[in-house]
């Protein structure tokens, strides 16, 4: 990723404040990130509304101590951007235990009113401990 040009620092930005609002289960912050007419999507799932991705994003019952990314790549197509990625999360279950999680990204971002929205994330966790 060229970091030094600005729209991929701003996608960045809005991906770390994603992480931010996953990890402390700020349904504000996520409101704020995601566009209206966001499309969460995940193998074997049904598609998910901005709302239904929000409530299930603060509502499950782990915890998120560490996130982060890997090989995170920012592709910019006029105003849409794609990010891709794995983002890397150390979740505290319930009943006590510690995993790691890496999860495949895809996450599309539109120019709207000269912020960036996410508007689809395509996710797959491809590594679980037992």
């Amino acid at each position: 990723m060229h970091l030094d040009q600005p729209v991929q620092r701003e996608i960045l930005l809005v991906q770390e404040q994603f992480w931010k609002a996953l990890k402390t289960r700020d349904a504000s912050l996520l409101a704020t990130i995601l566009a209206p007419t966001f499309v969460g999507r995940s193998p074997g799932e049904p598609d998910q509304t901005r709302e239904e991705f929000i409530t299930i994003l603060t509502a499950f019952p782990i915890s998120i101590s560490e996130i982060a990314g890997e090989a995170i790549e920012v592709h910019v197509f006029g105003e849409v951007a794609v990010l891709t990625g794995v983002q890397v999360a150390q979740l505290h279950l319930p009943e006590g235990r510690v995993r790691s999680s890496r999860v495949m990204l895809s996450n599309v971002f539109r120019q709207e009113d000269l912020s960036w929205r996410m508007v689809l994330s395509h996710s797959f966790e491809i590594v679980q401990d037992l």
